[in-house]
């Protein structure tokens, strides 16, 4: 029975995570020139971060996409509580998951940010 009592938590976070990378890969916020995600990630305008959200790897980034990225990073973060929250963990352990999956699927040409702060492009 106790196997089943640790078992339950952790095939439930997993799937929050599947669940977080799902809702990640297709969030977009309204912009002056509807930026999504995943184009703005192509285009070189954001990054990865290790710590799970958006990054800007050539600041100062013009004002729409730094609106962009504290949009995306605000709903990120939201998100991230609500997975601690009902999986019984810290926000800061999502964050370090979150990331640590973002910044592994990051494709070619995408730019990822180490944990030493440096910005680098995925070849």
């Amino acid at each position: 029975m106790l196997f089943g009592r640790i078992e339950m938590p952790v095939m439930r976070f997993k799937a929050a995570m599947m669940a977080l990378m799902l809702i990640l890969a297709t969030m977009s916020a309204g912009s002056a020139f509807a930026l999504d995600v995943q184009s703005a990630k192509a285009q070189g305008l954001v990054g990865e971060q290790a710590d799970g959200y958006l990054g800007i790897p050539n600041p100062p980034g013009s004002d729409d996409v730094q609106k962009f990225v504290a949009d995306i990073n605000l709903k990120r973060r939201a998100h991230y509580q609500e997975i601690a929250t009902s999986n019984g963990t810290t926000l800061e352990a999502v964050q370090e998951l979150a990331g640590k999956r973002l910044v592994e699927g990051a494709k070619p040409g995408e730019y990822v940010q180490g944990t030493d702060g440096t910005w680098t492009k995925v070849k």
